[in-house]
Order: C-alpha cells, then sequence, then structure tokens
C-alpha cells in the first residue's frame, strides 16, 4: 500500500493588513513558487462591491482579475485625512470617524477599526484619552 501526505493551504498575500496580528503573507507567497504546489487563484469577490474592488486593486498597483458578483451593491468609500502616528490616528479614530459614520446611519457592529495591540495599551487605556468611543470591545 503506497502511503499519501498531502498539505493543503488557504490564503490571500493581499491580506497583509493582519501583519499585526502576526500574519507574513511571504510564506503564503513561498508556497506558490514552489513545483509541487498546486495554486487556485479566486475570481470574485463575495464580500465587497464594485468600488471597493476597484480601490483595492489601486493600492495594489496592478492589475487583477478580480470581479465582484453580479447585482451586489457598489459599496461606498470615505477617506479621512489624519496625523501621523498610531496614537494621533486612534485618537481620530474614535473622536471623529466613528462619530460621523453614526451620524450616516451605520451602527457600531459595522464598523471595524484594524488596531495594533500595542497602540492603546503602551498608555494603559484601552481608548484615546477624551474619546467617547472604544475602539474594543470591554
Amino acid at each position: 500500500m503506497r502511503e499519501v501526505s498531502g498539505f493543503f493551504a488557504v490564503g490571500d498575500a493581499d491580506q497583509s493588513i493582519y501583519a499585526f496580528a502576526g500574519a507574513n503573507p511571504d510564506l503564503l507567497e513561498s508556497l506558490t513558487r514552489r513545483a509541487d504546489v498546486r495554486t487556485i487563484r479566486l475570481r470574485f469577490n463575495y464580500r465587497s462591491g464594485a468600488k471597493i474592488i476597484r480601490a483595492s486593486l489601486g493600492a495594489l498597483g496592478e492589475e487583477r482579475d478580480y470581479h465582484g458578483v453580479d447585482g451586489a451593491p457598489e459599496g461606498d468609500l470615505s477617506f479621512w485625512t489624519v496625523p501621523y502616528g498610531h496614537d494621533s490616528q486612534a485618537q481620530a479614530v474614535a473622536d471623529t470617524i466613528i462619530p460621523k459614520l453614526i451620524e450616516q446611519g451605520f451602527d457600531l457592529g459595522q464598523v471595524a477599526v484594524p488596531l495594533s495591540r500595542g497602540v492603546a495599551r503602551r498608555q494603559g487605556r484601552s481608548r484615546p484619552q477624551g474619546s467617547r468611543h472604544s475602539l474594543r470591545p470591554n
């Protein structure tokens, strides 16, 4: 009887925003270069609208064959200019951006803010000083 072993990996190297949690997109990329690995690239994005897909392609700086599904909402993008640095960015999110999203009718359950664990903890607090909205659940 022949012994068969296998390895199965799923990932998206473009999701490098999760580096703050230890993700390393280079590991996945190194797998795709191996001759004994078959790579299957998925073309459809089921969770983002066309505006967000186009913006992400622009941010990546290269053309990809990514598409949304027919009939999906276009989606919406908003940009705010904030000062450089984690603390000032966290302060702007808590004091300006989240209140504006609430004014636009967003529920807090619809808002996600990727934030490095060390940003607020460096100063021993769960939210920037003077903010009304926590950046993480209590």
